[in-house]
């Protein structure tokens, strides 16, 4: 997907998920690699879910899609 094709999203997030985000990315740059940014790794993030085909279906709350990645995860390792 080209950078042309991305909608910006605003999205609120905790600052310990800010925190893990500068993290991953901290840790990418002095390992050797580049220093990825927020938008990155989420992007990552998102990707590495969507191959995980995560059933949403009658999901009501952020804690049940959560399980269900995590279930959609660990079958995904056997």
């Amino acid at each position: 997907m080209s950078e042309t094709n991305y909608i910006r999203l605003p999205a609120t997030l905790s600052e310990e998920l800010i925190s893990w985000l500068d993290e991953i990315a901290l840790k990418a740059k002095v390992s050797g690699g580049h220093k990825l940014t927020r938008t990155s790794a989420i992007r990552a993030c998102f990707t590495a879910i969507m191959e995980l085909n995560v059933d949403g279906g009658g999901v009501k709350t952020q804690e049940e899609l959560k399980s269900r990645i995590m279930e959609a995860y660990l079958k995904s390792a056997e």
